[in-house]
C-alpha cells in the first residue's frame, strides 16, 4: 500500500506539472509563431488548432489502446520524457523555419495564400505532435486511477481539476513572469526540463519502490467492439463536441468585450486565459463531492447546461456598463500595476467565471454519464476528451473568422447560450428515466424563454463600450475631481460615425465636440484630426521625404487615417506601397478624406491588407523610405514591429541611401523603456537621429549612411506648393523650423542608450513592461532627459 501510496501520489503532483508546462508550450509557440502568419489573430488559432487537435488524437489513441496498456504510470512517465525533447526541437524547428518560409514564398511568389497554406501544414504536423502526447497522458493517467466505472465521475473531477490547475499556473506564469524573466527560449527551456524531470523522477521511483502495476480487463458492457461504431455512442459524443465548441466561442467573445474594457496589452490576455482555466478547473474539482451522489444525471446535466445559457444571457444585461463599473474600482485606487491587475481580475472574474465553473461541472458529469451507459473507461474517457477538444477547434476558428465579424460579439453570445441550451436539451432527450412530459416541458418553457428573450435583448450601448476606459482612466478621474463631470456623459458629446467588429479588432470613427476626428481601435484613439495628431502624422512623411535627396520607393506600415500617406503623394514619388493588417481601417479611413487629400485614390498607392512584417519578410523589394507608424508597443501584437528583428528586415529592404522612419510615443513610457527602443533602432541603424517638433511624439529617422543633406538642398521641395501648405498647416514654415526639431544626433544616442539592452523577439522587453508605466505621466520628463544628456 506504501508503495501505491508514494507512486499515485508522486503522479499525481506530476500530472498537475503536466498541466503547466501544456500551457507554457501553448502560449510560447503562438508567440513564435506570430512573426509567420499575416495577423497575430491568425497565428494563435493556427496554433490552438493544431494544438488541439493533437490532444484530442492523442487522447482517442489512448483510449482505443487502454485495455492493452499494462504499465500506465510507465508510459505516463515515457511520454513526458518524448514531450520534453520534442518540444525543444520544435522550438528550433519553428525557430530555423524562416529557411521554409521563405523558401515557400519565393516559389509561389505569385500567392501569400498558397505559400502560407503550406508552411501552416508544416507547422500544424510539429506542433500537433507533442500535444498528441499530451492528450494521451490525460487517458493514460485516467486509465490508472479509475478501475471501476462507479469510480468514473469523482476521479474524472479531480484530474481534469489538477491538470487544468496546472494549466492556470502556466498560463498565469508564462504571460506575467515567466517570459519577461527568462525570455522565450529559456522558457521553453524550463519546460522541457520539468517535463523530463518528471519521467526521470517517476520511473526511479516506480524502480525503488518496486511498485508494479497491473490491473484487470473487463470487457466493455453491453458493447464489445468498437464503441464508437454504435450511433448511440456517437450521437452523445456528438452532442458533447459541441460543449468544447460553444467554451472556445466564449472564450474569444468575451475576449474581445473584455478588451474594450480591460485593455489588449499581454496581461490582460494572461488574465483572462488565468481565469478561463480557473473557472473550469474548480467547477470540475467541486464535482467531486456530488458527481457520484447525483440520481438524475441527464436532468442535473441540462441544468448545468442552463445554468451556463441563464448566465450568459445575465452578461448581455449589463456587459455594456463594465466601463462605469472599472471607472468605479479605479476612483478609489492609486493606479499602480498591481492595483490595475486586481482590477482587471475582478472584471473578468465578473463576466467569466460562473459560466466556466459550470463547463468544468459538466465534463466529470458527462463522463460518469457515458461511462454508467456503456461501461468502457477507457474509450469513454479518450472519445469524450477528444470529442470536447475537437468542438474547440472549430469554435476558436469560427468565432473570430465567422461570427464575430458577421454577427458581432452580443449576437454571438446569445447565439451560444442558444448552443448550450440545445447541448442540455438535446442530452434530456437521451435519458432513459425522465419522464416524457418532463422532457417536453423543459423543451416548451425554455425554448420560449430564449425566443422571447432573442428578440427582446436591448442592443448594448457601444459608445460606452468605446471609451477606452482601460487607457483614460486616469483622466477620466482628473475629470471627475477637478471638472465635476461624469465620463459618461463623452457619450452625448460624440457623434460614432463608424463602428465595426473586424476579425482582429473592433473599429471606431467618432467625432467630438471641438469638430475634431478619432480613430479609435479597441477604445483606444490611435490617430485623428487633433493639433498633435496632425503634426505627426504629417512629419513622419514629410520628415524622411525632405531629407531624402531623391525618394522614389515608399513603404507605409499603417494606414490609420490615411494622413501620412496623404502627405508623401506630395511628394514626387513614384510608388508608395501601404501597409494595413485591418480591413475595417481601411473603411474607417475613408471618413478623413478631407484631411489626407483622398488618399487612397491616388494611382501610385498599392495598399496591401496584411502585416508588414510578413509581407516584407518574403519580398525583395526596396525602398527609399520606410515609415513605420504601428500602435502603441505595449498593445498586443505590435510588439514585433518593435523587435532587433523587424528593424533587420526594414534595413535590408532600404536601398543603400535609404531611410527609415519610426514613430515613437513618451508618454506612459518609463526612461527605461525609451532607452531600450532607442538602443534596439540604432544599434540597426548606425546613423540614428531623434527629431522632436512639440507634443508627446518623436520621430527616429535611421539609415545605413549619413542623413541631414543639409538645409541648403530643403528649400527646393519647400518651394512646392502642396508641400508648402501641409507643413504650414501644422506651424513648420521653412528650413529653420524643420531643422529646428533635430533633437539627437547618432552620437547622442548612442551615450544616451549605453548599457540598455535590446528588444528582441526572444526577451520582448517592451511588451510586457510598459504596461506597467501606463498611467504615468512621462514624457516631459522623458523629453527633458534626452535634451539634457549630452
Amino acid at each position: 500500500m506504501k508503495k501505491r501510496f508514494l507512486a499515485e501520489t508522486a503522479t499525481l503532483v506530476f500530472f498537475f506539472l503536466s498541466g503547466f508546462t501544456s500551457l507554457v508550450y501553448e502560449v510560447v509557440w503562438a508567440r513564435l509563431l506570430s512573426t509567420y502568419f499575416s495577423s497575430t489573430y491568425i497565428a494563435v488559432s493556427a496554433v490552438i488548432a493544431a494544438f488541439m487537435f493533437g490532444l484530442a488524437l492523442g487522447s482517442y489513441g489512448a483510449g482505443r489502446f487502454s485495455y492493452w496498456i499494462r504499465r500506465p504510470l510507465f508510459l505516463y512517465a515515457l511520454f513526458e520524457g518524448i514531450i520534453g525533447g520534442l518540444s525543444v526541437i520544435l522550438y528550433y524547428l519553428i525557430h530555423e523555419s524562416s529557411f521554409l518560409h521563405h523558401f515557400l514564398h519565393q516559389a509561389f511568389s505569385g500567392s501569400f495564400m498558397v505559400a502560407d497554406t503550406l508552411f501552416y501544414a508544416f507547422i500544424f504536423i510539429a506542433v500537433a505532435t507533442p500535444a498528441l502526447f499530451m492528450g494521451a497522458t490525460y487517458t493514460i493517467v485516467s486509465h490508472h486511477f479509475i478501475r471501476e466505472p462507479g469510480d468514473a465521475g469523482r476521479k474524472v473531477s479531480i484530474l481534469y481539476g489538477l491538470n487544468t490547475a496546472g494549466a492556470v499556473a502556466g498560463a498565469s506564469s508564462t504571460g506575467f513572469f515567466l517570459i519577461p524573466l527568462l525570455g522565450i527560449r529559456q522558457t521553453i527551456c524550463l519546460a522541457a526540463i520539468l517535463n523530463v524531470s518528471i519521467a526521470v523522477i517517476l520511473l526511479v521511483i516506480l524502480r525503488l519502490t518496486g511498485f508494479r502495476e497491473s490491473r484487470a480487463v473487463s470487457p466493455a458492457r453491453g458493447l464489445k467492439e468498437n464503441p464508437f461504431s454504435h450511433p448511440a455512442v456517437l450521437l452523445m459524443l456528438f452532442i458533447f463536441a459541441f460543449t468544447g465548441f460553444a467554451a472556445m466561442v466564449y472564450e474569444v467573445a468575451w475576449t474581445r468585450l473584455l478588451t474594450m474594457v480591460i485593455g489588449n496589452s499581454v496581461y490582460a490576455f494572461s488574465s483572462i486565459l488565468t481565469i478561463f482555466l480557473l473557472g473550469t478547473a474548480a467547477g470540475s474539482v467541486s464535482m467531486k463531492f456530488f458527481v457520484d451522489k447525483v440520481q438524475r444525471l441527464y436532468l442535473v446535466f441540462c441544468i448545468l447546461q442552463s445554468g451556463i445559457f441563464f448566465s450568459s444571457l445575465l452578461l448581455l444585461f449589463f456587459a455594456d456598463t463594465l466601463p462605469v463599473f472599472f471607472m468605479e474600482l479605479f476612483y478609489r485606487i492609486n493606479p499602480t500595476f498591481i492595483n490595475i491587475e486586481i482590477i482587471t481580475f475582478i472584471i473578468v472574474i465578473s463576466v467569466v467565471f460562473v459560466p466556466t465553473f459550470l463547463m468544468g461541472a459538466a465534463f466529470p458529469l458527462f463522463n460518469r454519464i457515458f461511462i454508467d451507459r456503456w461501461g468502457h473507461i477507457g474509450w469513454g474517457i479518450g472519445g469524450i476528451y477528444s470529442a470536447n477538444t475537437l468542438g474547440g477547434i472549430f469554435g476558436s476558428l469560427l468565432a473570430g473568422l465567422y461570427y464575430i465579424p458577421h454577427f458581432g460579439v452580443q449576437k454571438t453570445i446569445l447565439l451560444t447560450a442558444g448552443i448550450n441550451l440545445f447541448i442540455g436539451l438535446a442530452l434530456l432527450m437521451q435519458s432513459p428515466v425522465v419522464k416524457e412530459v418532463t422532457k417536453s416541458f423543459m423543451v416548451i418553457a425554455l425554448g420560449s424563454f430564449f425566443a422571447f428573450y432573442s428578440a427582446w435583448v436591448p442592443q448594448w450601448d457601444n459608445k460606452i463600450l468605446n471609451l477606452g476606459v482601460y487607457v483614460y482612466a486616469e483622466w477620466y478621474k482628473y475629470g471627475k475631481e477637478n471638472l465635476d463631470f461624469d465620463f459618461t456623459e463623452l457619450t452625448k458629446s460624440r457623434e460614432m460615425l463608424f463602428f465595426e467588429e473586424s476579425e482582429g479588432a473592433t473599429v471606431a470613427v467618432t467625432k467630438n465636440k471641438d469638430k475634431t476626428l478619432s480613430l479609435q481601435i479597441n477604445g483606444k484613439t490611435d490617430a485623428g484630426t487633433s493639433e498633435g495628431d496632425m503634426k505627426t502624422q504629417t512629419l513622419l512623411s514629410a520628415l524622411p521625404l525632405l531629407l531624402h535627396k531623391k525618394a522614389e520607393e515608399v513603404a507605409i506600415i499603417g494606414l490609420g487615417t490615411g494622413v501620412t500617406l496623404g502627405i508623401a503623394e506630395g511628394f514626387p514619388v513614384k510608388k508608395i506601397d501601404c501597409f494595413e493588417l485591418l480591413p475595417a481601417v481601411v473603411k474607417a479611413s475613408h471618413f478623413f478624406d478631407k484631411f489626407n487629400h483622398d488618399a487612397l485614390r491616388d494611382k501610385r498607392v498599392n495598399l496591401i491588407v496584411q502585416d508588414a512584417r510578413h509581407y516584407m519578410d518574403n519580398s525583395n523589394k526596396k525602398y527609399d523610405v520606410i515609415i513605420s507608424e504601428p500602435s502603441n508597443p505595449w498593445v498586443q501584437g505590435m510588439s514585433h514591429l518593435f523587435t532587433t528583428e523587424f528593424f533587420h528586415i526594414t534595413r535590408d529592404h532600404l536601398n543603400n541611401k535609404g531611410i527609415m522612419t519610426q514613430w515613437l510615443h513618451t508618454y506612459s513610457m518609463s526612461k527605461k523603456n525609451l532607452k531600450v527602443i532607442l538602443k534596439t533602432f540604432s544599434s540597426v541603424f548606425p546613423y540614428t537621429t531623434a527629431w522632436y517638433f512639440g507634443g508627446e511624439d518623436i520621430i527616429l529617422i535611421g539609415s545605413k549612411s549619413r542623413l541631414l543633406p543639409g538645409k541648403l538642398r530643403l528649400p527646393d521641395k519647400l518651394n512646392n506648393r502642396r508641400i508648402a501648405k501641409d507643413l504650414a498647416a501644422v506651424g513648420i514654415n521653412g528650413p529653420d523650423d524643420i531643422m529646428s526639431g533635430l533633437l539627437m544626433n547618432a552620437k547622442e544616442i548612442s551615450q544616451y542608450t549605453m548599457g540598455a539592452p535590446r528588444n528582441t523577439d526572444d526577451w520582448p522587453i517592451i511588451e510586457f513592461d510598459t504596461p506597467k508605466h501606463l498611467y504615468e505621466a512621462t514624457a516631459r520628463k522623458n523629453i527633458e532627459s534626452m535634451r539634457k544628456c549630452c
